[in-house]
């Protein structure tokens, strides 16, 4: 997935959480995209009402199997108390 697909999957998370504040709270919020670290989006009011909420977007693959290796098993066998 390139940088770009990556920013618009994380707007399009960020609009489902958007809808979901919205119909709970009767807020108005819209998904942008963040201009820094570490929110992914930023979820505005359309209409000021509301308090703009950064929002960091996780995608992590539920079978652990498919995520990024980076040696935690290898390392957790190795610890010794």
């Amino acid at each position: 997935m390139t940088a770009a697909q990556k920013k618009l999957w994380e707007v399009h998370q960020g609009k489902l959480v958007a809808k979901s504040l919205n119909e709970a709270e009767g807020s108005d919020y819209e998904a942008h995209p963040s201009e820094r670290e570490p929110a992914d989006v930023v979820l505005k009011s359309s209409s000021d009402k509301f308090p703009d909420r950064e929002a960091q977007i996780v995608s992590i693959p539920l079978d652990f199997r498919y995520r990024d290796d980076k040696n935690t098993v290898q390392k957790l066998k190795s610890f010794s108390c």
